[in-house]
């Protein structure tokens, strides 16, 4: 079972520069079918199609209920927890599957800012909702650090929210190429109670996108915030309570480490080479060093928060 999906793995993990490249190609002609403008992307909308198929199977769905249990989280029936779903891989699925449609409705749908709206909302719900998701289990753990949840959100910010951020800067340079000068609108009601323009549309689902990224840099603060000292208070209370789990020998980080400790005292009787390894076994020192390590982490996922932040706020000014 193990092996089996460890390939679907791979499998999945081998679609993706596909699907990126077919993603961007995808959206490149949203303005250009906005003014009548013909373009040959049924090959690419067909073989697009054809790799959604392929990622959806290797999450054990057909295409079309992969589609029914996305549609199931974006109204609120489901969670991803609830459904026991990787979030990253189900959230990614939604980025490309929303370029995909994205494309076909501005290509074939009379009313093509709406249908450009109701795809880009979706996605950025299900982005929404699985960061909420990230942010309520981490809040659930006595540490206030759930390495689970962070590894999640590393995955979910540099893959799904990248290439999310890429479609909408594929977007912006469709409808405002370079050398051609546009006024600017503004986000909304830029025309009174009137339909939005794409460009207006872009620029809601810009703003949108950046507010869940700001909700993240928000939620790390609060941890970096904390001093260095709180945080190895925290660390080794709980691992004290560890070593004295109801007075049973386990294999928790605490009753491991109090062995180790317990292990200096008798270096003589470890031999030289043992006991040496041994004396640098020290509950404070090695708290103090997780304590770093997780300081750098949530620090680096900050910054790349950041700088996603700042290309979006540069794709606003430039639409």
């Amino acid at each position: 079972m193990r092996e089996k999906q460890s390939r679907r793995n791979v499998q999945r993990r081998c679609l993706l520069p596909r699907l990126i490249q077919l993603s961007l190609h995808c959206v490149t002609y949203i303005k250009d079918a906005e003014e009548g403008k013909a373009h040959d992307t049924e090959g690419c909308h067909s073989e697009m199609q054809q790799l959604l198929e392929r990622y959806a199977s290797t999450l054990g769905f057909s295409f079309d209920e992969a589609l029914e249990v996305l549609d199931k989280i974006v109204s609120d029936k489901n969670s991803f927890k609830e459904l026991k779903l990787d979030i990253v891989d189900w959230v990614t699925l939604a980025v490309f599957y929303n370029a995909w449609k994205l494309s076909a409705e501005s290509t074939e749908s009379m009313n093509k800012e709406k249908c450009l709206l109701d795809c880009l909302r979706n996605v950025e719900k299900l982005i929404e909702l699985s960061v909420n998701e990230l942010i309520h289990s981490s809040a659930s753990s006595e540490s206030g650090i759930n390495e689970l949840v962070m590894s999640t959100l590393l995955r979910l910010v540099t893959e799904s929210i990248a290439w999310h951020g890429l479609i909408l800067q594929t977007c912006v340079r469709s409808v405002n190429p370079a050398g051609r000068k546009k006024k600017r609108s503004g986000i909304v009601g830029g025309h009174g109670d009137g339909p939005l323009s794409i460009i207006e549309v872009i620029q809601i689902s810009i703003a949108s996108f950046r507010s869940t990224i700001e909700n993240i840099v928000s939620w790390l603060s609060r941890y970096l915030d904390k001093s260095e000292d709180q945080e190895l208070d925290l660390l080794l209370c709980l691992l004290d309570k560890d070593a004295s789990h109801e007075g049973k020998v386990t294999a928790r980080p605490g009753c491991i480490l109090k062995v180790l400790e317990s292990s200096s005292s008798m270096v003589s009787e470890l031999g030289p080479r043992i006991g040496q390894i041994a004396e640098t076994w020290n509950a404070s020192t090695i708290a103090r060093k997780i304590v770093n390590s997780q300081h750098m982490f949530l620090s680096g996922l900050q910054q790349i928060c950041i700088s996603k932040i700042k290309s979006l706020r540069a794709l606003k000014l430039s639409v």
